[in-house]
Order: C-alpha cells, then structure tokens, then sequence
C-alpha cells in the first residue's frame, strides 16, 4: 500500500500530465490541425517539406522538458509550444532538440503568434533564417535565408 506522498505525487504526475496533453491539443487546433495533426503533415517551420513526404508532425515545446519532466507544468503552457515535423523538432542535423535550430515569438503571444526561426552555425553563430509577419506568414526572406530554407525542405540536413 502506497504512503500519502507517494499517492499525492502520483496524482500531481496525472494531472499534469492530463493539462499538458489538453494543451498539446490546443496547440494543434490553434495550428488548424485539429486532433489528427499527425495524420495532415503540417510543420510550422518555413518551408518544410515535411509535407511531401508525409512526415509526423508532433508539438514541440520552446524549452526542453529535461530528464526531470516539466514538475511545474510551466514549460506546457500552448504559448510555450509549437507543432513541428519529427524531422525538425529531432531527428534532423538541424533541429530544435539538437540547439541549432529555435523560434522565438515576436509577441507576447508566444507561439500564438509570428516567430522568428534562427540557426546556429559553429563559424557564425546564431542568425535568422526567417521571420513571419503573421502565423504561417513569412516576410521577406534574405537570399542566404532563403538559399539555406531551400536546401533544408530537402530534408537531407
């Protein structure tokens, strides 16, 4: 028979766990996606081509949860997440898990709102590969934003 503690630490991972998958559902609706976000392959990141190749698209949060969770529920706020293909969110040389690649909201919206998208180069640091002036709206892109964007929908990197 489990001790109090240990019952109302279970039952705080449950309800943690339930407003964090409640706000992931936010997010993919807000996205437009609905509940089947997985199934209709839209990425958030510019240009993707996730899309083409039918690629699972999952809600990425701004700051990783870590080994330890999110104990506080305050890195799952729908503000704090985005919905990225499993290629740009982790599985690509470039992508968000891996610290070489992050939005940043331009609002206090959060990712309610446009963002910018930033890399991470060894031989130059941090620069932007796009803005959005809108959700899903780019502005005007640099042409080396734009040469890098092309070679990334490529999914090779």
């Amino acid at each position: 028979m489990k001790g109090i503690t240990a019952r109302l630490r279970a039952t705080k991972g449950r309800r943690l766990k339930r407003e964090e998958r409640e706000n992931k559902a936010k997010v993919r609706d807000a996205a437009g996606m609905g509940y089947q976000a997985e199934l209709e392959g839209r990425c958030r990141f510019p240009l993707c081509g996730c899309y083409e190749r039918n690629l699972f698209v999952e809600v990425s949060h701004q700051k990783h949860k870590g080994m330890g969770g999110d104990p506080t529920g305050e890195r799952s706020q729908p503000e704090l997440m985005i919905c990225l293909c499993n290629w740009r969110h982790k599985e690509a040389k470039f992508s968000v898990d891996k610290g070489n690649l992050r939005w940043i909201p331009l609002t206090d919206q959060g990712a309610n709102g446009p963002v910018v998208w930033e890399m991470y180069l060894p031989d130059a640091g941090w620069f932007e590969l796009a803005r959005e002036v809108a959700i899903r709206v780019l502005g005007e892109l640099t042409p080396r934003g734009l040469y890098i964007l092309n070679d990334l929908a490529n999914l090779r990197t």
